[in-house]
């Protein structure tokens, strides 16, 4: 469960129940007893009229006086929020679905729409798995447990990895998973489509893990430049973090006509010129990785590369190897 859903279910308790402990907060939501009492703080930075008694019988309460009331939030803003959370339904199981039902009730007219947005970022025929292991790594995270499972890397080594996880991430189209890897003693980045067996180890890890931005230079990705083709995410790998740098080649690539759906979702408009005839004539610049010819091959007969020659050359021969195979 996500911190904005925590808080607002924490305020229907509240208001419910008029008195809660943290421990029973703690373990209703599945976390720490100090992670509770952060709640309560940014409750009460918020505005939220909360006090707290200690002792044999002491929790936390709201003032007598405390009424929720939707208009401290415009339209507008109910909207917003009723939208954000529809957004989420997909990874938090039947959660955000009974907090929808409480915040309509309460905010929601009857002619106001929050089904407008429609998020899944599943693979298309394989939602059950992805939502499984989306879900079953986001509670190791929030709950600090440490996860096995088995690696394909870049360099096509298959391994077994133990690591911390810490954040999920989208990026390019692509589900990652940042963690520390004890092991190594450092930060790592995992696709998740390339991560199998998951399992959760016993024992909790500290919480004193924060992973870099993806952007930043000394970040170690997991995904180096040599990242093999995938056809499924057209983005090239990420080379920034590379050293020595990777050199770029610029390329002038030819499609005909029937690539045109992958042509315009693959490329940027200004790097494409429709012809007369109807192909196009796209020009475009990338790292110079092993990716770049997988990805060029991705499109089988419907590309005929124009330069440089050197790429034409080793896009002939992998094609002849490929030839080779069905002889």
């Amino acid at each position: 469960m996500l911190k904005t859903e925590r808080l607002l279910e924490t305020v229907f308790l509240l208001l419910d129940k008029r008195k809660v402990t943290a421990e029973a907060l703690a373990a209703r939501f599945g976390v720490s007893k100090r992670t509770v009492l952060r709640d309560m703080e940014s409750l009460a930075l918020a505005g939220i009229p909360l006090y707290g008694r200690q002792g044999k019988e002491g929790g936390f309460s709201l003032m007598d006086t405390f009424v929720l009331d939707k208009s401290l939030l415009t339209a507008e803003e109910q909207k917003e929020i009723l939208s954000a959370l529809e957004t989420m339904k997909p990874f938090t199981e039947n959660h955000t679905e009974k907090l929808l039902v409480k915040l309509k009730g309460i905010f929601s007219s009857p002619e106001a729409r929050t089904d407008w947005l429609e998020v899944d970022f599943s693979r298309w025929g394989k939602k059950t798995g992805d939502t499984e292991k989306f879900n079953l790594l986001k509670t190791c995270i929030l709950k600090r447990q440490p996860i096995a499972f088995v690696y394909s890397g870049t360099s096509g080594k298959t391994e077994s990895r133990q690591t911390y996880p810490l954040k999920l991430v989208f990026k390019k189209n692509t589900w990652y998973l940042q963690g520390f890897c004890p092991d190594k003693n450092d930060y790592r980045i995992f696709k998740l489509n390339r991560l199998r067996e998951l399992s959760v180890l016993p024992g909790s890890f500290e919480d004193k893990y924060r992973p870099p931005l993806l952007d930043n230079p000394e970040y170690i990705l997991e995904n180096p430049a040599t990242n093999p083709p995938d056809t499924s995410n057209p983005n090239p790998p990420d080379t920034t973090m590379q050293n020595p740098p990777v050199p770029v080649i610029s390329l002038t690539l030819q499609f005909s006509p029937e690539a045109a759906y992958r042509v315009y979702d693959e490329f940027e408009p200004e790097e494409i010129k429709r012809n007369d005839d109807g192909s196009f004539t796209v020009e475009v610049s990338y790292p110079e990785t092993d990716w770049v010819y997988g990805y060029i091959l991705s499109f089988g007969s419907t590309v005929t590369v124009i330069s440089p020659r050197k790429a034409a050359e080793i896009i002939k021969s992998r094609s002849e190897k490929i030839f080779q195979k069905y002889l």
